[in-house]
């Protein structure tokens, strides 16, 4: 299950050593999503990213009301990673369409570890400035 998540989480296949690995997965927990499940709404303060795994979320603006899809995630992007710039609070919310498997990681563990190896300082960085 491991060498499958890692090939769909681009940050994932940049961390070298694999050594890494091992600590990185014991900061992540994987969690499971139903369809109409929120991961998060617009407004909530943003201390945890997400990395899909498999399944189908959409991006909403303003969900129940005039609300508007306006992005469908991919297996393997990374989704609240703001939170890792600035504790900031949700500009958005998403939604599960389909069954969802994340990773999900409190931005103060990653932050941590991207302190404790350069390696996986520089993952996260390359792929903050791909995501803006």
């Amino acid at each position: 299950v491991c060498a499958e998540i890692t090939e769909r989480i681009s940050l994932l296949r940049r961390i070298n050593p694999q050594e890494h690995m091992e600590e990185f997965y014991r900061v992540m927990g994987v969690k499971i999503y139903n369809p109409n499940d929120f991961l998060f709404y617009t407004g909530d303060v943003a201390v945890s990213v997400f990395f899909l795994i498999r399944g189908s979320l959409e991006i909403v603006i303003n969900p129940g009301l005039e609300e508007s899809v306006v992005g469908y995630p991919d297996p393997g992007d990374i989704l609240g990673e703001l939170g890792l710039l600035i504790m900031g609070v949700r500009t958005a919310a998403v939604r599960c369409v389909q069954r969802a498997e994340l990773l999900v990681a409190h931005v103060d563990q990653l932050r941590a570890l991207a302190r404790k190896h350069q390696e996986v300082h520089d993952g996260l960085q390359s792929l903050l400035h791909e995501s803006h």
